[in-house]
């Protein structure tokens, strides 16, 4: 992303009335504090209101799930952690980094320190790897890697894996782990805007998630880079179904409150290094595609940059993002949304119905709540 948020909003005493956009759920209200704890409020069990937090914004947002607790990560100076049983009551866990041990690995070109960003979570080797982004804008940018033996921390960086000088690409943030199913293989997947070096990239990683397996300080054979999408993409994220892979990712303006249009888009492949093309044939490597699957409605505006799909104890899958929250946008920022995904007769991706964010939703399912 091109915009770190440090703004946190106090607690709202209004109760405005807003239009259901999902079928059966009733008119709801933007909930307003109540018990959760941390001035947020308790969701009901069987129905839940968009967004699921909105105490602090939580751009980018990347769960995982621990046992039957979820974790959530989103953007912030030292990246916040949220967690919930239910996926729908979150409560702060802290940042997963202080002042002092985040990391600093990019610098802009007068040597200040620049935010972090769009972080990635994920369990490999034993230990929680979180993937940040980093960027001093055309000057440079860069993901890196830091682990804990917690998901609630704290973190110890392991460097960067990826910038602008070891692969030649810009944009080199929006980070996403992806393992092949099929094959076991890990890929990290990569980037943002950027011209002709910009756009979506995906490299093997190594056993260990803390580098590229073909790039790295040993080796640089950049044809083990795939470049899988153009720079009209960002907010990379890849899922297998049926068969077939699907690359998720946002387009548009994401950080312009109710004037985003910040959107997201999928296309599929028979393989993870593409090609990637979507339900109106375009190649995302080519064009900057026009077949949205999830774009702004009179509830909220500017959703995208898609989490990691998660699967409740029914199987059902559900996927997080963010948006603004239509007349609020300069109170909440970018928050925190959660929308059931199902599949059309095609085998494509359909997020709540393909009516835009929800309001009000039935509620995943887990055995234990």
């Amino acid at each position: 992303m091109t915009l770190v948020i440090l703004v946190s909003c106090g607690p709202e005493v209004y109760k405005p009335i807003i239009p259901n956009t999902n079928p059966g759920g009733g008119n709801s209200t933007i909930f307003t504090p109540g018990q959760g704890g941390d001035d947020h409020p308790v969701q009901e069990p069987t129905y839940y209101s968009n967004p699921v937090w909105k105490t602090y914004p939580s751009p980018d947002p990347t769960v995982i799930r621990v046992g039957d607790w979820f974790y959530s990560y989103s953007t912030e100076a030292n990246i916040r952690i949220l967690k919930s049983s239910d996926c729908v009551n979150w409560t702060l866990v802290g940042t997963a980094f202080t002042s002092q041990t985040r990391p600093r690995n990019v610098k802009t070109k007068e040597g200040k320190d620049v935010g972090l960003w769009a972080p990635d979570i994920e369990f490999i080797g034993g230990q929680y790897v979180l993937y940040y982004g980093q960027s001093a804008g055309d000057y440079m940018t860069g993901f890196g890697a830091a682990t804990s033996d917690s998901p609630e921390g704290p973190f110890t960086d392991r460097g960067l894996l990826v910038y602008d000088e070891l692969t030649g690409t810009k944009g080199n943030v929006d980070q996403f782990y992806f393992k092949d199913p099929v094959t076991g293989t890990q890929w990290m997947g990569w980037g943002s805007y950027g011209g002709s070096t910009g756009g979506l990239h995906i490299a093997e990683l190594s056993d260990d998630g803390l580098s590229l397996k073909y790039v790295n300080k040993n080796v640089r054979d950049l044809s083990k880079i795939y470049r899988i999408a153009g720079s009209a993409w960002e907010g990379g994220q890849m899922y297998y179904h049926a068969g077939k892979y699907y690359l998720f990712c946002s387009g548009g303006y994401c950080c312009s409150g109710e004037n985003s249009d910040y959107n997201v888009q999928v296309a599929t492949s028979s393989s993870p290094t593409g090609p990637f093309v979507n339900k109106k044939g375009e190649n995302l490597n080519k064009v900057a595609g026009t077949w949205k699957i999830m774009a702004g409605n009179d509830y909220a505006v500017g959703p995208g940059h898609v989490s990691e799909i998660i699967l409740d104890d029914n199987k059902a899958e559900w996927i997080f993002y963010h948006g603004f929250v239509k007349g609020h946008a300069d109170e909440y920022k970018r928050v925190l949304f959660l929308d059931r995904l199902t599949w059309d007769a095609e085998g494509y991706p359909v997020i709540n119905g393909g009516l835009g964010p929800s309001s009000r939703s039935e509620a995943p399912y887990f055995k234990s709540n």
